[in-house]
């Protein structure tokens, strides 16, 4: 990619790169490449065409990733968002955050440039991961779609991520569709997210938790169909994704929580005294 100009907290008074700067934010036709650890608080906004996830982002202790209503994140192949500071990805209900494979033409349009020759599958991206020193109080996921992570880990296939993995972190996560995942769409470890409104559809596994003794509170989620999760021994006959010991699911909603319920019209109808 040739840049057409390069993010202003790199360049120093003489215009010449820092080379101090150890994450790097690189516009090109308006779709803007992140990569490396940030230094500052960020904001990813609908502004910008496509937010492209080159390599790895860090958020590190003490800072902030904004990601506001109506951005398009892209991911390359296994990369990821991590988390040691404050995540926050705010949507709307009428203009959610989209977090999307590269390849995924259907939202942002051709970004890899290949004329459609690539689609989307997935596991082409692994993860928004939550650390231990995350922080739980102020990170906040809603009025997300996300599709095609939970990849493999590169070097050992046995080790499964999900598209949203929580290591001793407990985000709060809302008005959320996870859908597409090749393993899980979350993953924990020690973790008690606070889940309301999360949709799980289309992938492997819903909810895989690692430490059963740490419960999730999983109740009044779709699990993409009425029967509920599948469970092998609990809920033999659920038609939705699996889910694990150590996940607290019923009961379930029997529809998606984040569908739209009508055509966004309404019809008022004049009232006549008699």
């Amino acid at each position: 990619m040739s840049p057409k100009s390069t993010h202003a907290s790199e360049i120093n008074e003489n215009k010449v790169l820092s080379p101090s700067v150890i994450s790097r934010s690189i516009i090109d036709f308006q779709d803007v490449e992140h990569f490396g650890t940030l230094v500052s608080d960020e904001t990813w906004s609908s502004s910008d065409n496509v937010h492209i996830v080159a390599c790895d982002v860090i958020v590190p202790t003490g800072i902030t990733l904004n990601i506001s209503a109506g951005a398009i994140v892209k991911f390359h192949n296994d990369r990821a968002i991590i988390i040691e500071g404050t995540l926050r990805i705010i949507g709307s209900s009428i203009d959610p955050v989209r977090l999307t494979s590269f390849k995924d033409d259907m939202i942002g349009g051709d970004t890899n440039g290949d004329g459609g020759n690539s689609t989307p599958a997935r596991g082409d991206w692994t993860r928004i991961e939550f650390r231990d020193n995350s922080d739980d109080a102020n990170s906040l996921i809603e009025y997300v779609e996300l599709s095609y992570g939970g990849s493999d880990f590169g070097c050992c296939p046995s080790y499964r991520y999900g598209s949203i993995s929580l290591y001793e972190a407990s985000p709060t996560i809302r008005n959320t569709t996870i859908t597409e995942s090749q393993n899980y769409a979350i993953r924990t470890r020690n973790s008690s997210p606070a889940l309301t409104c999360v949709d799980m559809t289309a992938s492997n596994w819903g909810i895989y938790n690692e430490t059963p003794a740490t419960v999730v509170n999983g109740i009044n989620l779709y699990w993409g169909s009425g029967s509920g999760p599948y469970h092998p021994t609990t809920n033999p006959s659920g038609g939705g994704v699996e889910v694990s010991d150590g996940v607290n699911y019923r009961p379930w909603l029997s529809r998606s929580c984040n569908a739209p319920t009508s055509t966004g019209y309404q019809l008022f109808l004049p009232i006549t005294r008699r």
